[in-house]
């Protein structure tokens, strides 16, 4: 079935910024984030039917780099000895309304290609990049969510009416939908948007938002104008004023916010953005029920966390690193703890220089194909068919005959980092402020090196029903002091949980990088108290534990059991996956015994 724009039900801000998309013409994106199953698809679908004239471009999860740029046609070249180009995906952009969906599951460097290729594009070849992504697949670096212009998470439909009307929707045929009054509202606000004038006020206010919200760089300031100046043109106005910055400022800056948590969000309607009525001066307003629901108002500041560094340091050097471990009351380099033990050959980030598996990396040698994947090597592969063309050829023929045999692959080797998941109990034995300070220390310093090594970090925490993700994988240390800022404590022990849904994560993160090197710390009692007692016992856990080090090239537990009474759980686990073992009490200041110091101290491998 082929959905349309009216099929969209219930989602007035995914409307919007579809339409807003659509509005400018050109060099806008837009990225879609909800859970699965809430017809995000659809959604990128839907604007075949509103943009009729402009091709569609969807950019498959398989792609890689190679295949942006342009190719030669190899079954020309190999059939008929000619040399033909093949267009690649960024010069097919130009023009095209660009899809991608599962965007976490690209690359984050094609992403990232693809993005900055399509700010690159001049008049009369811009394109416009729809995208979605689903969070509890991976999430998507900082720097990556900057360089889309809007964003909208969906909301979930609890409402029973609600969920009725899209399933009534959803289930209409093309013959009872038309689209024809949305696309020239469409075309007559696009023709307008040149025309709309946007004074030196509004990028005064402009600026303003982007400061009060601490966003990074430029990007979100350009973005909110532009949209702004679209959001003018389709309410028919003449020029932008306040009320349409306030309309579209959700949609450019939530994404871009350092802050933990999220502003509350203005209720939104049930239905979709309105279409203009009237054209209006340029000091009017429009009175449509889209107008209604964003009413202007005053700029509400965004409140900044009190705990935000002013300009974190993250090329530190050793004597700076040193001193702050030691004021954060560490005893120990957390990096150095994560390196004992490594082989020269696996070293740290930069210095860990693998052989990739996929089509990335950079090209070293050619070798014959040792499976059925191939990534050929045009010049080797014809060099090594050459010798043999005189018996292959009929006399005359010139085409260049090329057999399996004389397949050679590209040997790929490329630099890359550990993803380093931090697998936090955060129960109510986990309260104490110096065990959590601890821990907070420990990932910021990780990051300081991850900057430099190209490691990535991050930090997932259980406690009572649930275990949650709450610092992605990332290397800013700007949005890990935001997130670190507090980690709730309380309830029981769901140890199970923890470990099953870190391996749910490994799972997802080894699906978008195949040559993945994780590391997992576990920071535990290994005490399991949860209600669960049906998965959550002893042998499960060990059972949950050996699939999470199956996983991973490295793992590290980190006992937190205190008291007289040790029942030595932690280090069952440690025992049982190969894990190094420590026990916090070894790595804080109070203690002098260092564990890289003294072998025979609480350290432990096993196998």
């Amino acid at each position: 079935m082929a959905y349309t724009f009216s099929h969209i039900t219930a989602q007035p801000r995914a409307q919007l910024a579809l339409l807003l998309a659509l509005v400018e013409g050109g060099g806008s994106s837009v990225l879609l984030s909800s859970a699965k199953g809430m017809g995000k698809s659809m959604m990128l679908e839907s604007l075949r039917s509103l943009a009729p004239e402009r091709s569609i471009l969807r950019i498959p999860s398989s792609t890689t780099q190679e295949m942006l740029g342009d190719r030669a046609d190899l079954s020309r070249l190999l059939s008929q000895g000619v040399w033909v180009e093949q267009a690649g995906l960024l010069q097919r952009m130009s023009g095209s309304i660009v899809l991608m969906d599962n965007v976490n599951l690209l690359p984050s460097s094609v992403v990232r290609s693809i993005l900055s290729h399509a700010e690159g594009l001049g008049e009369g070849e811009r394109c416009i990049i729809i995208a979605a992504t689903t969070p509890e697949e991976g999430a998507l670096p900082s720097g990556v969510l900057d360089l889309f212009d809007l964003f909208v998470e969906l909301e979930p439909i609890t409402s029973v009416p609600l969920r009725c009307r899209v399933m009534r929707d959803a289930l209409r045929t093309g013959e009872e939908v038309s689209e024809q009054a949305t696309i020239d509202l469409v075309r007559d606000a696009a023709v307008r948007y040149p025309e709309v004038l946007v004074s030196g006020e509004i990028y005064m206010q402009a600026a303003e938002l982007c400061r009060e919200a601490y966003v990074l760089g430029h990007r979100a300031d350009l973005a909110l104008v532009r949209t702004a100046k679209a959001y003018a043109a389709w309410q028919g106005k003449r020029a932008a004023d306040r009320s349409d910055l306030m309309a579209v400022r959700d949609l450019v800056l939530l994404h871009r916010l350092l802050h933990a948590t999220q502003p509350e969000e203005a209720e939104q309607p049930e239905s979709p953005p309105s279409a203009p009525q009237t054209e209006q001066s340029p000091n009017s307003e429009a009175d449509s029920p889209s107008e209604q629901h964003d009413e202007p108002r005053e700029a509400e500041p965004l409140d900044r966390p009190e705990d935000l560094p002013s300009s974190p340091q993250l090329e530190a050097g050793a004597s700076e690193r040193q001193s702050d471990i030691a004021h954060l009351g560490l005893s120990y380099d957390p990096v150095d703890m994560l390196q004992r033990g490594l082989s020269r050959e696996q070293g740290m980030g930069r210095r860990i220089k693998s052989i990739a598996s996929s089509s990335r990396g950079r090209f070293r040698r050619a070798e014959i194909p040792r499976t059925a994947e191939l990534d050929l090597s045009v010049m080797a592969t014809l060099r090594a068919a050459a010798p043999y063309q005189y018996g292959r050829r009929a006399e005359g023929e010139r085409r260049v005959i090329v057999e399996p045999s004389d397949y050679r692959n590209k040997h790929r080797t490329r630099r890359s980092g550990y993803h380093i998941l931090f697998l936090v109990d955060a129960s109510g034995s986990m309260g104490v402020r110096r065990r959590m300070s601890q821990v907070k220390a420990t990932i910021l310093e990780l990051l300081q090196e991850a900057y430099v090594q190209r490691d990535h970090v991050a930090l997932m925490s259980f406690r009572g029903d649930e275990a949650k993700l709450i610092l992605p994988f990332t290397r800013s240390m700007s949005r890990a002091y935001n997130l670190l800022a507090e980690i709730k404590t309380g309830g029981r022990t769901p140890l199970y949980l923890g470990l099953s849904r870190a391996y749910e994560l490994l799972l997802s993160e080894q699906r978008k990088h195949r040559d993945l090197s994780p590391v997992v710390v576990l920071l535990s009692d290994g005490r399991a108290t949860s209600e669960h007692l049906a998965e959550n016992t002893h042998t499960a856990i060990l059972e949950m534990a050996r699939k999470v080090s199956g996983r991973v090239i490295r793992s590290i537990v980190i006992d937190t059991e205190e008291g007289f009474i040790r029942l030595g759980r932690a280090r069952d686990i440690a025992r049982e996956i190969g894990a190094h073992y420590y026990t916090l009490d070894s790595l804080i200041v109070e203690h002098p015994t260092s564990p890289f110091q003294h072998p025979k101290g609480s350290r432990q491998r096993s196998r």
